[in-house]
């Protein structure tokens, strides 16, 4: 299962980068901008946390496959 996120993503990393400038630089309400692009708020938390922890590269699509399995 998905733990409440979603399987295919709504926004691409052109999406995603408009969620962080319209937050950043547009000091506009995370809630708001999330409403206009058609995902959560908490969701767009997690990329505005990933732009300022990584840069761009936070913004790219990651791998949903754990790093290990046990066995």
């Amino acid at each position: 299962m998905s733990q409440g996120r979603c399987v295919r993503p709504r926004l691409n990393e052109f999406g995603r980068m408009v969620i962080v400038e319209r937050v950043l630089e547009g000091r506009r309400p995370v809630s708001h901008v999330a409403a206009e692009l058609g995902v959560s708020r908490q969701c767009a938390h997690r990329w505005i946390a990933r732009f300022r922890a990584e840069g761009i590269a936070g913004l790219r699509d990651r791998s949903s496959r754990p790093k290990s399995s046990p066995t």
